[in-house]
């Protein structure tokens, strides 16, 4: 994919526009994209996860769906394969964008740990003892999930 090319999904029939690369791995490529034309769920500013591998895709797609609504999981819109000109399939996933890198990123940036306070509080609000959103199974795919994950965090025992 490349910045301008616009990707159609058959399975809603929105489009994206790719607007630049954020990152790749050993599972794919992560894109900004914009939403084009309307949609009431899809916000306007998006991911776009490209794997030519099917395991990696089903995976993500399926705790997508699992962890749907969970106030911590990146939230995923839309799944679809692209069939590129030769043949080629690629397996798209379409992600909401966090805006402020991976969970590593924003807390090397905050410069410490939480207090003790603000640990306790956190822990106090996790609906379960570990942690509960969709974990990428690349880096690549870091600057799109990576909400506060604090359940289960090493700042939050």
């Amino acid at each position: 994919m490349v910045p301008s090319e616009v990707v159609v999904s058959p399975e809603t029939q929105l489009q994206y526009r790719i607007e630049r690369m954020l990152g790749e791995g050993g599972f794919g490529q992560v894109f900004l994209a914009t939403r084009l034309g309307r949609s009431a769920v899809v916000p306007e500013i998006v991911c776009i996860k490209v794997s030519a591998r099917i395991d990696g895709w089903l995976r993500e797609a399926y705790f997508g769906q699992l962890l749907d609504g969970h106030p911590r999981a990146i939230r995923v819109f839309d799944t679809f394969p692209l069939v590129r000109p030769g043949g080629e399939v690629l397996y798209c996933l379409t992600l909401e964008y966090a805006r402020h890198g991976d969970l590593s990123a924003f807390l090397s940036r905050a410069g410490k740990g939480w207090n003790e306070t603000t640990a306790i509080a956190t822990s106090h609000r996790s609906t379960s003892s570990s942690a509960t959103a969709a974990i990428s199974s690349s880096e690549t795919s870091a600057s799109c999930v990576s909400k506060a994950i604090n359940a289960g965090s090493p700042h939050t025992r």
